[in-house]
């Protein structure tokens, strides 16, 4: 369900709760988990409640500016714990998502929505052992729901120092590597492979424009 039509949903449970069936079980659990909030100047909506999974519990919260939804905080596994946090645009649509993967109420993942609703990239975070600060390891980015590249942070001193590039399929066709010490974030190396997984080439000594000066093949000499 949309988040456009989920909000016009609750609106609507809000008008008719009041005269629904009592005994209905479904009305019930509506009335007691969807809750508004409304500014005491303005008379605004501004915060609404949601029980997500239909357990009967409130497990989603969501900021509100009148009909307009601007962000939502969710307890997934309803642990106290907020995992999920949400932001809206103009017209209700996802835009951006936090997840906490570790579940502890940190925001440890963000996802980037397109306007066409299809995740754009992935940002994954973790607390660097070099700099003691959460920090982005691995970004991912889409097309049409295949990805097309992804570059890693592979030892947390905030520079990317690994590089992937997949083909119209999605299959990895070659891997650049930052190999010089300590990391400068430039790529040093390139193995390419078939979409199947088989190297291809070697390919060392960048020329600075994006080429590689020497290449190897394997098992040609």
């Amino acid at each position: 369900m949309s988040n456009r039509i989920l909000f016009s949903c609750l609106f609507l449970t809000l008008a008719l709760g009041a005269i629904a069936c009592s005994e209905d079980p479904e009305q019930a659990r509506l009335n007691a988990t969807t809750q508004a909030a409304y500014d005491r100047t303005t008379l605004k909506l501004r915060e609404i409640t949601y029980d997500k999974n239909k357990n009967g519990r409130i497990d989603t919260w969501t900021k509100m500016d009148g009909a307009q939804p601007l962000s939502s905080v969710i307890d997934e596994d309803e642990d106290g714990k907020i995992d999920r946090w949400e932001e809206y645009g103009p017209n209700g649509e996802l835009v951006k998502a936090q997840l906490s993967r570790a579940k502890n109420g940190v925001a440890d993942e963000t996802v980037f929505v397109g306007p066409d609703g299809k995740v754009e990239h992935v940002e994954y975070f973790e607390k660097s052992d070099v700099t003691g600060q959460m920090s982005v390891v691995r970004r991912e980015f889409f097309a049409e729901d295949r990805p097309t590249r992804a570059e890693e942070d592979t030892d947390g001193d905030g520079l990317m120092d690994r590089f992937e590039h997949y083909d119209a399929s999605g299959a990895l066709i070659a891997v650049e590597l930052d190999d010089n010490q300590p990391f400068d974030g430039k790529p040093d190396r390139r193995l390419t492979y078939s979409p199947t997984g088989q190297l291809l080439s070697v390919e060392t000594e960048p020329d600075g424009k994006g080429g590689y000066l020497k290449k190897v093949v394997p098992g040609k000499k």
